[in-house]
């Protein structure tokens, strides 16, 4: 128990699974990091590994949306194409409604990676 309660990379892990799993928010991590810097200015290294897993995970989040919301939206430019069926129209429709959630996400994600930069 000794040895994983001083382990630096225990922490990195445990703190980068906490922001993962939605347990803490990166805004509150990064908070939480940079007021008690003075206290852990010896372990900066740590510090600053778990920083940069926090700020890599919004970022990466807007990747990856950004990317559905292409594939999302070339999809559809194909239903609407083959429109001639009932089926198709109503895969149409559902297809747009995707973007728009895919669209509501990016936007909220975009939100959150601008107010981390900010906190940063």
């Amino acid at each position: 128990v000794r040895v994983w309660s001083h382990c630096r990379q225990n922490a990195v892990l445990v703190l980068d699974k906490f922001v993962s799993m939605k347990l803490v928010s990166p805004f509150a991590l990064i908070r939480w990091l940079l007021e008690g810097y003075e206290e852990v200015r010896d372990k900066a290294d740590f510090v600053w590994e778990v920083l940069h897993l926090t700020i890599a995970k919004p970022i990466a989040l807007v990747q990856r949306v950004r990317g559905d919301l292409k594939d999302a939206e070339r999809v559809l430019e194909t239903l609407r194409e083959r429109v001639g069926d009932s089926d198709e129209v109503g895969g149409v429709e559902e297809q747009a409604a995707r973007i728009g959630r895919i669209k509501a996400v990016l936007k909220g994600a975009l939100e959150d990676q601008e107010d981390l930069m900010v906190l940063v």
